[in-house]
C-alpha cells in the first residue's frame, strides 16, 4: 500500500487548522484554547462529509411548518443546532462561533442561503480541507490522529 502522508498532504492538514484558528481569532477577538481548537477542527472537517451523506439520502419531503426551507438549509440549521449548549457550560460562549465559522468556509452553505461574496457569512479567504480524493484525506486524518494519540514519532518523510 502506498503511503499517502506526503509533505503536501500534511500541509493540507496543517493549513486548515491554522486557517481556522485565524478565522476564529478574527471573529472572537480571542484565542479558542487547545481543547476548543481541536473541537473546531473536528466541526470543520466533519461538515462536508456529513453534508454529502445527507444530500445523497435526502428525500423531497418537507418538514411541517418549515416548508419554506430547503433540505440543504435544514441540514445547516441542524448543524448549528447541535452547537447549542447549556449556559453553565464553559464552552457556551464559543457555540455561536462553532456554528458560524465553519459555515463561512463552506460554499455549499453560501449556495443554500444565497450568500453573496462580501456577506458576513462568506469568508474572503476560505479554509479548505477536503479535495476530490476523499480516501487520501481520510487516511491522512487517521494517520495524524493515531500518531498524536500514541505519541509516535512521525516518519522522516513528513
Amino acid at each position: 500500500m502506498r503511503n499517502v502522508c506526503t509533505t503536501a498532504a500534511l500541509m493540507r492538514y496543517d493549513n486548515p487548522q491554522e486557517c481556522l484558528k485565524k478565522s476564529y481569532q478574527e471573529d472572537m477577538g480571542a484565542n479558542l484554547g487547545a481543547l476548543n481548537e481541536m473541537a473546531a477542527l473536528a466541526d470543520f472537517v466533519g461538515l462536508l462529509p456529513a453534508y454529502r451523506a445527507f444530500v445523497s439520502t435526502a428525500s423531497a419531503q418537507r418538514l411541517k411548518g418549515l416548508e419554506w426551507m430547503t433540505e440543504e438549509q435544514l441540514f445547516f440549521v441542524a448543524f448549528c443546532y447541535q452547537q447549542c449548549e447549556n449556559v453553565g457550560d464553559q464552552r457556551s460562549s464559543t457555540a455561536p462561533f462553532r456554528c458560524n465559522v465553519p459555515l463561512k468556509h463552506t460554499p455549499q452553505f453560501s449556495d443554500a442561503f444565497n450568500c453573496s461574496t462580501g456577506s458576513p457569512m462568506v469568508s474572503p479567504e476560505r479554509c479548505t480541507f477536503w479535495d476530490e480524493d476523499w480516501s487520501r484525506s481520510a487516511a491522512l486524518i487517521q494517520t495524524k490522529s493515531l500518531s498524536s494519540h500514541l505519541g509516535a514519532p512521525r516518519p522522516s518523510h513528513y
